[in-house]
Parts: C-alpha cells; structure tokens; sequence
C-alpha cells in the first residue's frame, strides 16, 4: 500500500506536479501507465490475473465527496461517507463510495480528468483555480496467483492536497476564507 502525498502553499503547483498537461504528464499520469504496464507484463507471464478497482474522493469542510457519483451528497452527515477498515483486504476504503472497474490506463485517465471537474476550486490572488479540498485518487488492485490459490490486494493513493495560504496574501474573502 502506497499513499503520495503533494503539499504546499497555494500557487506552488501541486496540483500541476500531481496532474501535469499532456506535453508534460504529471506523477499521476505516469503512475497509472506504470501500473498497467506492470499488469500487462505479469498477465502474459500467465501466472497472475489482475482486476483494478478506482475511486475517487474530496475532503471539504470536513465532508468526504464522492467525486464518480452524479447522486448530491446528503445533507444529514459528512456526505454520507465514512473511512472503514477491511480487515481481510488490510486497507483502508470509504464506505458507500462509488468503486469503478478500470481495465486500461486510458480509462483510468478519463475517470481522473471526469472526477477533477466536479472538485471545488476558487480564483485567489496566488492561483486562477485554487484547489480547496483534499483530492484523493485510490487505486485498488487484485492479484490472483493462480498456482497458489492467493489472493493480494494493494492500494494506491494519490493525494493532492488544498494549498496552505495565508488570508492576507491570497485576499480571500467569504466562503474561501472560511476554507484558507
């Protein structure tokens, strides 16, 4: 289980180092082709059967929001979200979020740049777009061995987090104050 972490202040480019552009793919783009072609390699050795699993979250003013869902987060509780622990798979997953099967590094990537769109951002005087939550990419993998009869899980987190600015640099004001 591996979890990377970005952090820094607003305007930094966290989000550029996570994410890149096309010409210059971040670590994301790069980890999601990495694993798939490690996949790939095992599956034609023929010893292993792989099946990915990815979801997609933003922690906002304490809520976690599921970022592959189209259903608006209830109102009653943080989003309706809860971080569990799956003893048996040893990690650690969020309870009632949307788990999509992923079978290429292509799909993975549309799933990314989908899920980035609904993520809360702000124009501040440090950044146009200035993220203001917690962006948390899971990557679930399942590892059949199929001479052993084992079953192996991992996980990859990728996390991009909100920038840490202060008010009087960035003049935010109202609701993105309230989130700075």
């Amino acid at each position: 289980n591996v979890t990377i972490f970005a952090y820094g202040q607003t305007g930094a480019g966290k989000t550029h180092t996570m994410y890149g552009t096309p010409e210059q793919p971040g670590l994301a783009p790069r980890a999601i082709h990495c694993l798939f072609d490690v996949i790939r390699k095992e599956e034609q050795r023929g010893l292993k059967k792989f099946k990915v699993k990815a979801y997609m979250i933003e922690l906002y003013k304490q809520d976690i929001i599921d970022l592959f869902t189209d259903k608006p987060p209830p109102k009653d509780k943080r989003g309706g979200l809860e971080v569990k622990k799956d003893v048996g798979r040893g990690i650690m997953f969020v309870e009632g979020v949307v788990e999509r099967t992923i079978s290429s590094p292509e799909e993975l990537m549309a799933a990314l740049t989908e899920g980035e769109k609904k993520r809360h951002v702000t124009a501040t005087k440090m950044n146009s777009a200035s993220s203001r939550s917690h962006l948390l990419l899971s990557v679930i993998i399942e590892c059949v061995v199929k001479d052993k009869d084992q079953v192996l899980y991992g996980k990859i987190t990728l996390c991009d987090l909100a920038g840490s600015e202060r008010p009087k640099k960035s003049e935010v004001t109202g609701d993105a104050l309230k989130e700075a």
